[in-house]
């Protein structure tokens, strides 16, 4: 009977998505953190959740999830820096650009964090945000996105920022993730540039070569002519230079003294 009451009250914990231990697992975002004492989560937004304040700060902690599509995936350290610079754009901040940007990467994901003052319009309070960003790759291939927005009065931050802090410090991706964050580069079009550039250096050297040969064409040389002004080759049916117009020199007329 004990037994069958456990079972009971393990199997309410996990199904409410309730605290344990202050840590709230979310199923449909695939991750976990600490939510602070006397905080409320909202789970009704589809990839989103909504943990507020009950003690009237007005302060909230989002977090999101976005999961980037196969031909927006990031796959290099330089398209993560535009992609977070164009982030910032986008959540207002200004003056976002490559010299204050900064992330980590340990080659299975990549964070990043910032903060900012902002102003829904003027007479209203400024409200301090923060923001911590994790980028990281699914087991099946996909890259996905978390986002973690904390907001509350210029006047409340500083006793919040620790509680902030600690909610950010706790997060975890519960999802298995793949061992590299950027997927292989897709190297065929750069291959076939590569391939055609190497054939042009080819046969550009390989026609110097012959135009600057005695016998460009081997066996089949006594066919063919080379213009006295500028040194090209060309058939004995010619009769001028299909580089500079010359006119064609018989041997006899160019050994007479």
């Amino acid at each position: 009977m004990i037994n069958l009451i456990c079972k009971i009250l393990i199997f309410g914990l996990f199904c409410t998505g309730s605290l344990t231990a202050g840590v709230f697992n979310s199923d449909q975002l695939g991750c976990r953190f600490v939510v602070p004492e006397g905080w409320q989560v909202d789970e009704s937004y589809p990839d989103q959740l909504i943990i507020t304040d009950n003690t009237g700060r007005r302060a909230t902690i989002t977090v999101k999830r976005y999961i980037l599509e196969a031909d927006r995936m990031i796959g290099t350290d330089e398209e993560l820096v535009e992609a977070i610079i164009w982030l910032y754009g986008e959540i207002g901040i200004e003056n976002a650009s490559r010299d204050n940007i900064s992330f980590t990467h340990d080659g299975t994901r990549a964070t990043f964090e910032t903060d900012w003052l902002s102003r829904e319009s003027s007479g209203q309070p400024f409200y301090r945000k923060s923001l911590h960003g994790t980028l990281a790759r699914l087991i099946d291939g996909r890259q996905v996105l978390y986002l973690i927005i904390s907001e509350c009065p210029e006047d409340f931050s500083a006793g919040l920022s620790p509680i902030f802090r600690r909610q950010v410090a706790s997060f975890q991706i519960t999802e298995r993730l793949f061992d590299k964050l950027y997927p292989k580069q897709n190297l065929g079009t750069f291959l076939l540039v590569l391939l055609i550039l190497l054939l042009t250096v080819f046969f550009f050297a390989r026609n110097r070569r012959i135009q600057n040969s005695k016998h460009p064409l081997g066996r089949d040389s006594s066919s063919f002519w080379r213009c006295s002004s500028c040194g090209r080759v060309n058939h004995l049916d010619n009769y001028y230079c299909g580089r500079c117009g010359a006119k064609k020199v018989s041997v006899a007329a160019s050994r007479r003294p």
